[in-house]
């Protein structure tokens, strides 16, 4: 074995061995990983702080789009079903509600549809 290597570990008949050129390289990686993380994290705090300057924003788009998933939901799933459907009236008011009146469950009725 050179002299230049360095035995670094050993376990059941393993040994690792390193060079002071990988022992540098390794030094190096620390030190750009170190980097990159500070850089992420100060990244990061710009990402959140863009997020809360502007959270009226991003609670109105995800409120729409709530809204436009459960109608496109009510859409397919009217398209699809194999009794006679009812449009459904949308209101528009400040207090969410939901009002269903002789509606049927879709497992309930492939359930006992025969």
């Amino acid at each position: 074995m050179p002299n230049e290597y360095e035995l670094k570990s050993q376990r059941k008949g393993f040994r690792r061995y390193r060079t002071p050129v990988i022992n540098n390289l390794f030094d190096q990686l620390f030190e750009v990983e170190e980097e990159l993380d500070s850089i992420l994290k100060d990244s990061l705090c710009d990402l959140f702080r863009s997020f809360i300057e502007h959270f009226e924003m991003w609670d109105t788009i995800v409120q729409c789009l709530s809204t436009l998933d459960v109608l496109m939901s009510l859409a397919t799933y009217s398209a699809c079903g194999d009794t006679e459907m009812t449009r459904p009236e949308v209101c528009l008011s400040r207090v969410p509600f939901l009002e269903i009146r002789s509606g049927r469950h879709p497992a309930i009725v492939d359930t006992y549809s025969g």
